[in-house]
C-alpha cells in the first residue's frame, strides 16, 4: 500500500494458506476479513484454505459455516472435490460419521462424484465407528488400500476373523496408486509450475512413507488375526473382547 500497490485475491489466498500451514487459524481468519474489506472476493480456493485450518483444529462447525457462506454469496460459489475432501478429513479426525454422511449426500447437488480420497475417508470413518457393514460395502466398490487396512483393524478388534482376512486380501491385491494427502490447492500465478513440482515431490515422499506404514500395519494385522479363535461360550466371547481391547493397540497400532 505504501508503494501504491494493492494485494490481489491470489495474494490474500496465499497469505491465508501460509497462516493455516503455520497453525495460526485466527490470523488466517483475520486476513479473510481484511480481504473482504479491501473489496477482494474470496474464491473457492480461499475458502478451502481457511476450511483446512479450522478442520485441523477440530472446529468442524466453523468449517461447515464457511461452506454454507461460500454457497450463499451472490453469485454462489460451488465447492470442488478438494473442498469436500478437506471437510471429510476433518470428520475423520473428529470421528464425526453423521456429518461425513451428510457431506457425501450433498455432493450430488454440486455435481461432484466421490473419488478414491473421499472413499478412503468414508471407509475410515465407518471403521472408526465400528460400522463394519457400511465400511465393507464401500470397500467392495472402491478398493482403497488405506481403507482396506482400516476395515481390517476394526474387524480384528471386533473379532471378525473372516472379514479381517478378506480386507487384508483386498489390500494385498490392490495397487497402491493413491493415498490421501493434505497438499493445498494453489490459485495460479507465475510460480505455479515451480510450486507444482515441489508439491509433486512432497506427495511422492508422503506416498512412499504411507505405503511402508500400510505394509507394516498389514503384516501386524496378519499376525494378530492368526491368534483369533472362535469363542466357545458367551463368557469366553466377552473375555476375548477384553483381551483384544488391551492387546490390539500394542500388536497392531504400535
Amino acid at each position: 500500500e505504501k508503494d501504491g500497490l494493492s494485494a490481489s485475491a491470489y495474494s490474500y489466498t496465499n497469505l491465508i494458506n501460509a497462516y493455516v500451514r503455520s497453525g495460526d487459524v485466527t490470523g488466517a481468519s483475520t486476513v479473510m476479513q481484511q480481504m473482504k474489506a479491501d473489496g477482494k472476493e474470496p474464491n473457492v480456493v480461499t475458502y478451502t484454505a481457511l476450511l483446512k485450518g479450522y478442520c485441523a483444529i477440530g472446529e468442524l462447525q466453523v468449517g461447515m459455516s464457511l461452506l454454507n457462506e461460500m454457497t450463499s454469496v451472490s453469485p454462489p460459489l460451488t465447492p470442488n472435490l478438494r473442498t469436500l475432501n478437506t471437510l471429510l478429513r476433518g470428520c475423520v479426525r473428529m470421528g464425526n460419521v453423521e456429518l461425513a454422511e451428510n457431506l457425501m449426500q450433498r455432493m450430488a447437488q454440486w455435481d461432484l462424484v466421490p473419488d478414491s480420497v473421499s472413499s478412503e475417508y468414508a471407509i475410515k470413518l465407518y471403521s472408526q465407528g465400528l460400522e463394519l457393514e457400511k465400511a465393507h460395502k464401500l470397500l467392495v466398490q472402491h478398493r482403497v488400500p488405506a481403507g482396506c487396512v482400516s476395515l481390517a483393524q476394526a474387524a480384528a478388534l471386533m473379532g471378525h476373523k473372516a472379514l479381517t482376512v478378506e480386507s487384508l486380501e483386498l489390500y494385498r491385491s490392490s495397487a497402491i496408486s493413491s493415498v490421501a494427502t493434505e497438499d493445498s490447492e494453489e490459485d495460479g500465478g507465475e510460480d505455479a509450475e515451480e510450486q507444482a513440482q515441489e508439491s509433486s515431490s512432497s506427495v511422492a515422499l508422503f506416498q512412499s512413507h504411507q505405503r511402508q506404514e500400510l505394509e507394516r500395519q498389514g503384516d501386524s494385522l496378519s499376525t494378530f488375526t492368526a491368534s483369533l479363535r472362535p469363542p466357545r461360550n458367551a463368557c469366553e466371547w466377552y473375555l476375548d473382547c477384553l483381551r483384544r481391547s488391551f492387546i490390539f493397540g500394542a500388536q497392531v497400532a504400535a
